[in-house]
């Protein structure tokens, strides 16, 4: 099968939904597939056009600083797509990228098999394009072949706007379980933490996210600046705005914010990594993880540190709640900055529970994130449909 995966950015830009697009990419591509992955060239850095793990790379012109840059973009991602989809048999388009209304109207009006896929409840998902976008909602959404939920909480909304449950492949988008996997060697652990420049003889805790306000990076400052341990408290994640991107990225202002109060707050006991290429060396160095989002789509992070074997303190929120993690077994949910502060001094004194929660993650991880399945399933989904 001929796939055309539209994503907004690809690595090396860091974005969850790129890396997501190119785990999916690589599984498929295994099966025999053959994967163009379409997405955004801000200010013309990258290559056009590259091969990476006999995957090919269309680049497209990308400028954001006036409307008439924007209309510029969407013309010259419409055109790259129209110089491919001849050849292709189906379409996945990632969520509320830009002019994503106009990837889907082109994959219908060339009859091909649409696959949509939301990133963010509350941003992309049906029940909010159907309210803010009822015309595109009615000509486009209820005219795809396929909707990929990555989580049953997207699936519910999409039933509950009036679309049709069949057309749904509901599952994690799916981690790579070879490059993400546990250290439950300490010296290795050890070895890690030296490499990093992280110290070695205190407990790391670790959070993933850019520096924005939704992340919840004011909670958990708080709460750690308080607890009189131990530890040492890594974030990775965007921490310098870049003005040809958009979201948190480009928002100055919010990032140095967020940035300005973690640093006072926190001071020596927090290391602000920035954005790396290789996450899951740093988990493996870490000893605990924090998401304390107040909104996500499924939080890759959350199933990279899973499939780390490392135990996992998160906000339940729908996104987290529904994809089957059970408190005080897979994961520790904390509502509250309380319970965030109770649940990490748990963590930093006990050892034992470290490992039987990071134990249960990965196994879990294993039986429901591991992407290899996820293609193979999705594929069987799309042949039988």
């Amino acid at each position: 099968m001929r796939i055309i995966i539209c994503c907004s950015f690809f690595p090396p830009i860091i974005s969850g939904d790129g890396n997501s697009a190119y785990t999916l990419a690589q599984e498929l591509s295994k099966l025999g597939n053959r994967i163009t992955i379409l997405s955004l060239n801000p200010n013309n850095v990258y290559p056009p056009k590259s091969i990476v793990n006999h995957i090919e790379i269309i680049r497209s012109y990308y400028l954001k600083n006036s409307f008439f840059n924007k209309l510029q973009s969407r013309y010259f991602y419409v055109k790259n797509l129209l110089f491919i989809i001849n050849e292709c048999d189906l379409i996945i388009v990632y969520g509320r990228m830009l002019g994503f209304w106009l990837i889907l109207l082109v994959g219908l009006f060339y009859k091909k098999k649409l696959v949509y896929r939301s990133t963010l409840i509350g941003l992309d998902d049906s029940l909010t394009l159907k309210r803010k976008h009822p015309i595109f909602f009615r000509l486009l959404l209820k005219k795809i072949d396929f909707y990929f939920a990555i989580n049953l909480a997207l699936k519910d909304m999409w039933v509950k706007s009036g679309l049709l449950p069949s057309k749904v492949f509901a599952s994690p988008q799916g981690v790579d379980l070879t490059v993400f996997k546990p250290c439950f060697d300490d010296n290795l652990k050890s070895t890690i933490k030296e490499r990093e420049n992280l110290p070695k003889n205190i407990p790391t805790i670790c959070s993933i996210g850019d520096l924005c306000i939704r992340k919840g990076y004011f909670e958990v400052s708080d709460v750690l600046s308080k607890i009189d341990l131990d530890y040492n408290w890594i974030i990775l994640g965007s921490d310098e705005p870049n003005p040809y991107l958009w979201g948190s990225k480009a928002n100055g202002e919010e990032i140095y914010s967020v940035k300005k109060y973690l640093i006072n707050n926190n001071k020596t006991k927090l290391k602000l990594i920035g954005q790396k290429q290789n996450p899951e060396d740093y988990l493996v160095a870490s000893d605990i993880f924090i998401h304390f989002a107040k909104a996500e789509g499924t939080p890759n992070v959350v199933l990279q540190a899973m499939a780390c074997g490392l135990p996992c303190i998160v906000k339940p929120i729908e996104a987290i709640v529904s994809l089957g993690l059970k408190n005080n077994i897979h994961c520790f949910f904390a509502e509250t900055p309380n319970e965030i502060s109770e649940k990490i001094i748990f963590l930093l004194l006990n050892f034992e529970k470290r490992r039987e929660l990071g134990h249960n993650a990965r196994i879990f991880a294993e039986e429901h994130f591991n992407a290899t399945l996820i293609a193979e399933k999705f594929i069987r989904f799309i042949l039988n449909s």
